[in-house]
């Protein structure tokens, strides 16, 4: 079973006897934010796939690296 996200938010800090209940709230909202903006950075199974297809197709015809990069630069995170 997979856990939610705000389930590992709480479960991480309910043993932490030290922390406050503005500590936890602040704690949680600032662990989903982190964790929603990693998941912004990262690339779906579907742009893997695409980007993979094109580096084959790419590699195959020996398209020049000036090209690649410039095609890559397309589908960076930023």
């Amino acid at each position: 079973m997979k856990e939610t996200l705000e389930e590992v938010a709480e479960n991480f800090w309910l043993n932490d006897d030290s922390m406050t209940d503005n500590d936890r709230i602040s704690y949680v909202n600032g662990f989903e934010k982190g964790a929603k903006w990693q998941q912004e950075r990262s690339y779906s199974k579907e742009e893997v796939e695409t980007i993979a297809k094109d580096a084959y197709t790419m590699g195959r015809y020996n398209i020049l690296i000036g090209v690649f990069n410039k095609w890559f630069e397309q589908f960076k995170k930023k």
